[in-house]
């Protein structure tokens, strides 16, 4: 009984150990998957659309121990095509026809990506992982303006702390949710169908 418990200690204290030692710095890629579910709406009206990024820090937060390492985790990357390219795809979906942002253009979408927020927050037995995401959409008709906040927040309980593949994941989930919840607000869709 006494063996069982100082290799069951001795394992929990190896592990601990290799959950700090294999962190290194990640640098995630965003490029988030975009649905637009329903019918054909856009009766091929034209939109201008542009995505930016307003976020005030690259970094999204770090992951890790506190106790004994930490690591940043960053979107560093122009991230702006590979969204522009989904939204447009699924508003193309839905029967619109895309066009590069244009201050002339009647119809137009404009998405700011405002904040992406990653925490890892290491517990007693546990790594528990929180994700951010805001995204701001601003429209515009010949009769109309919309301007509304996707907020989305996702949680995650791992025994090891989240690793770039994990945390790359959870950025594209977040976004994706955001920008799929926008593409499907019907005040946003009754705009844009005028």
């Amino acid at each position: 009984m006494k063996n069982r418990s100082l290799i069951l200690t001795v394992a929990i204290g190896i592990a601990v150990l290799l959950q700090g030692c294999g962190l290194k710095p990640q640098y995630l890629h965003l490029d988030p998957p975009v649905t637009a579910t329903g019918q054909p709406l856009g009766a091929g009206n034209m939109i201008a659309l542009s995505v930016n990024d307003t976020r005030s820090d690259k970094k999204l937060g770090e992951v890790g121990d506190p106790l004994t390492k930490m690591v940043d985790v960053s979107l560093t990357e122009d991230f702006r095509p590979a969204v522009y390219k989904r939204v447009s795809d699924a508003l193309t979906e839905r029967g619109f026809e895309v066009v590069p942002y244009s201050e002339a253009m009647v119809r137009a979408v404009e998405i700011d990506v405002q904040d992406l927020t990653l925490s890892s927050v290491k517990l007693p037995f546990n790594f528990e992982t929180e994700l951010q995401a805001q995204i701001a959409v601003r429209a515009r008709s010949p009769n109309q303006t919309y301007d509304r906040s996707f907020f989305v927040r996702q949680f995650q309980e791992t025994a090891t702390p989240p690793y770039t593949r994990h945390s790359n994941e959870l950025v594209n989930n977040a976004v994706s949710q955001a920008l799929s919840d926008a593409l499907s607000d019907r005040q946003l869709l009754e705009l844009l169908t005028q």
